[in-house]
């Protein structure tokens, strides 16, 4: 029964053995950081849907009903934590552990975070040799542009469709690491190239945020350890763990590129650079137009106009080469409207309306179609709901939960409950529940007379002022004249 809970047949980990292994840890870093009540709450929600579309699958132990209610409930559960953030925000998170005002030199600690990230998710390489089809596809898609053909007109054997599926983002980000490992088994593994692209993804979601760590405590060369448990607490999130190390798709990179390009819209400042990575996000998977809203509502029109610029300008050369064409539009349109068969496709919300209807073209046409329209008004109404605030950590967090909760939703309606999609607001929500550490004066460092983390600064000396016989100073007289 144990081993049945833990292993597949073949001794393969399945995920409540990813997950024991790593959220006992992520759990007491993210309380040593300060983080109780709904931040904590909404940090381990994000590692539970995984476990009605995995863990609860165990033969023997437990029933389909059983599997879909623990999937449904727990979306559910991150859609209300999220929501909660939207409307109200959330505390402050409370005073860290004494050992994490601790300094400590910052390039080999990022250099150390980055590295345990990407082995405790390369180990599943060889730990579980099997691989998804979609970054099989894009492997072998970027090798199509580096032989000089089009992989939107010539054939992929890794797809559903004849030609390649996904926005030329993907491809993009492949082509580095496909060009630098050969095209044949590496260390016992078919698709090295396709794996260290997924591992790169995390280890760049880690190494923005050890960059966001070090800004906020000064940029110095020592940083309080607090500064960095942000990355170490994302490195541990075991759906992530999952998805990067045995699942290796796209969605992962599109969700980091979300939430970064959200990050500096909040930010105020940099609405080009926002616009900028929104626009490769959409590049690499289309479910990132759903942050439109978002950007309308806080930068107008130019940003949005340069992010589907962005995203026009990779897919272009793909629609003249080698003649021209609108190339693969239809492949890329066709996961979303995919009649898979009814063992497939009730693994979604919707398996009531198919026990009932069955699983018709028509149907999950017009579910997929609501699902956008579903998760373009989340984030007007999320928009709407922050018009007034102004750009800082409370905004940070609140724009952070909009997207978060529109890219949850959507997986949650979606008609098919594909494994990969369960990604999608997962590091959105994770910035969301660790921004309370990057709070203004929170990450200071202790030395040099500085502040110590979580030290509230005290108040500026006030200077002494001439008053007159009433007690108003004479300053202020002088104004009020």
């Amino acid at each position: 029964m144990i081993r049945d809970l833990l292993f597949y047949g073949a001794g393969v980990p399945r995920f409540v053995f990813i997950w024991l292994l790593v959220t006992p840890a992520m759990i007491w870093l993210a309380r040593a950081a300060g983080l109780r009540g709904r931040r904590l709450a909404l940090l381990v929600a994000t590692t539970l849907p995984t476990f009605g579309l995995h863990f609860a699958a165990v033969p023997g132990l437990t029933s389909f009903p059983v599997r879909w209610a623990i999937t449904v409930v727990s979306l559910s559960a991150m859609v209300v934590l999220l929501v909660g953030v939207v409307r109200n925000g959330l505390r402050e998170a409370v005073p860290p552990r004494e050992w994490t005002r601790r300094c400590v030199p910052v390039v080999p600690a990022v250099l150390l975070l980055v590295a345990a990230a990407v082995a405790i998710r390369g180990v599943w390489a060889w730990v579980d040799p099997g691989i998804a089809d979609i970054p099989q596809a894009s492997e072998y898609a970027a090798r199509q542009v580096l032989a000089g053909v089009n992989p939107y007109v010539d054939a992929n054997p890794y797809t559903y469709a004849p030609v390649y599926q996904y926005p030329a983002g993907t491809i993009l980000w492949h082509l580095p690491f496909v060009a630098l490992v050969p095209d044949s088994v590496v260390l016992g593994e078919s698709f090295m190239a396709a794996r260290v692209a997924a591992w790169a993804m995390d280890a760049l979601a880690v190494g923005l945020l050890c960059l966001a760590g070090w800004a906020a405590s000064g940029r110095n060369r020592t940083v309080p350890v607090l500064s960095l448990l942000p990355p170490a607490v994302y490195g541990l999130n075991a759906t992530l763990v999952r998805e990067v190390g045995l699942t290796g798709a796209n969605d992962v990179l599109m969700a980091v590129l979300v939430a970064t390009s959200v990050w500096l819209l909040a930010d105020g400042h940099r609405p080009s650079m926002a616009a900028l990575l929104w626009g490769l996000a959409v590049a690499v998977k289309l479910p990132a137009l759903v942050l439109a809203p978002l950007f309308l509502g806080r930068a107008r029109w130019r940003p949005v106009v340069l992010a589907g610029g962005v995203a026009l300008a990779l897919q272009v050369p793909f629609f003249v080469f080698p003649h021209l064409g609108l190339h693969g539009l239809a492949a890329l349109a066709e996961p979303a409207a995919r009649p898979d068969p009814y063992v497939v496709m009730q693994n979604s919300v919707w398996w009531p309306v198919y026990a009932v209807r069955g699983v018709e073209p028509w149907l999950v046409s017009t579910l997929g179609r609501g699902v956008v329209l579903v998760g373009l008004a989340i984030t007007a109404w999320g928009a709407w709901s922050v018009r007034r605030l102004r750009p800082g950590p409370a905004l940070r967090e609140r724009l952070l939960a909009v997207a978060g909760v529109s890219l949850v939703a959507m997986f949650l309606l979606a008609p098919q409950w594909r494994v990969n999609f369960q990604s999608w607001g997962v590091p959105a929500a994770i910035v969301v529940t660790i921004g309370g550490i990057h709070r203004d004066g929170n990450v200071q460092p202790s030395s040099g007379g500085g502040l110590v983390a979580g030290q509230v600064p005290p108040p500026p000396p006030q200077r002494p002022v001439a008053t007159r016989s009433d007690g108003m100073p004479t300053e202020q007289m002088q104004r009020t004249r």
